[in-house]
């Protein structure tokens, strides 16, 4: 189920019911499903919603793409054509790999 939290967009926010709703589309079972967030969850969820609107994004979850992650890293702007989905959980590997060099490169340490 990893994979899809990682394609939650805007529309899957539902604020009557306080919960992410899964169209029985995409997910596995078939069914529409819901997950309620508890504690900060909700919060993170807004704070995700908030940065996806400003990126001109609809999935919560996104990345900059190879070509603009030293520019993000350096606090610059990034286009929103630039930003990008994250697929799958190996590909969060991948980037965390890209983020390192991507340190490097603009002089910062994790």
């Amino acid at each position: 189920r990893r994979t899809e939290a990682l394609e939650v967009e805007l529309g899957n926010i539902d604020t009557e019911r306080r919960a992410i709703r899964f169209d029985g589309t995409r997910t596995k079972s078939g069914r529409d499903e819901f997950a309620f967030p508890v504690g900060e969850g909700w919060a993170i969820l807004f704070r995700l919603a908030r940065q996806a609107r400003a990126r001109g994004q609809v999935r919560l979850i996104t990345w900059p793409g190879p070509a603009a992650m030293a520019d993000f890293l350096a606090g610059k702007r990034v286009a929103p054509e630039a930003w990008r989905p994250i697929k799958s959980i190996r590909e969060i590997r991948q980037i965390r790999n890209r983020q390192s060099k991507s340190f490097a490169i603009v002089g910062m340490t994790r």
